[in-house]
């Protein structure tokens, strides 16, 4: 007499809980990779309008934000001129090529702007650009 089990065919199961884990895993991963695109998140700035502005796609950006008032920040923190050297200097050393972006408001005394951009440039990085808004419209 034949043993039945072990000529039964084996049905396959689909597990649905690994699935589900997987696909929570996915909507974090892309909201956190998201919330790391938007430039200045959280900082209100009216940035100057321009005709020749346009994108800018680096390996590694940093935005500084410029309000106002001349307050600098740098992810969401505020720093001053000379925190702002230091804290670029240890992000130039992690990243060779980083490309560091100055939000300004558009009512920010230039002052404040060229604050910025020095401490940028005493951290040693050369590659800096100004924000501003494309405009379609001739002023």
């Amino acid at each position: 007499m034949k043993n039945r089990k072990y000529f039964e065919p084996i049905h396959a199961r689909i597990e649905i809980i690994p699935m589900i884990d997987i696909m929570m895993f996915l909507l974090v991963f892309f909201m956190v990779v998201t919330l790391r695109m938007i430039a200045g998140s959280g900082i209100k700035l009216d940035l100057p309008h321009m005709l020749s502005a346009q994108d800018l796609n680096p390996p590694f950006k940093l935005t500084v934000s410029v309000r106002r008032d001349g307050a600098l920040f740098v992810d969401q923190q505020q720093v001053s001129g000379a925190a702002l050297t230091g804290r670029l200097q240890a992000m130039h050393t992690l990243h060779p090529q980083i490309e560091v972006i100055i939000a300004a408001d558009e009512s920010a005394l230039h002052k404040n702007v060229m604050t910025a951009m020095d401490a940028v440039r005493l951290a040693g990085i050369d590659a800096v650009g100004i924000a501003a808004q494309q405009d379609t419209a001739a002023p």
